[in-house]
């Protein structure tokens, strides 16, 4: 994603949080930021964990012979 999605997914946030949640220009920033933060930190997990599940099937279907149990 580059920084001018980010961008505009952030300030769509803070919108958002000043319409519906009556927050204050600047908590609403804050909130926003910490939201994505929280995105982003689950994204990066999500693709260390295909990464190394990928890598492990990979390396056990190379083995013949291999059951699953």
């Amino acid at each position: 994603m580059d920084k001018i999605n980010i961008n505009l997914e952030i300030a769509k946030e803070v919108e958002y949080q000043v319409m519906e949640n009556n927050l204050e220009l600047s908590a609403a920033i804050r909130k926003a930021k910490e939201i994505y933060k929280e995105k982003a930190r689950n994204l990066t997990d999500q693709s260390k964990s295909y990464e190394r599940n990928k890598t492990f099937n990979d390396i056990i279907t190379q083995k013949e012979g291999v059951s699953h149990r």
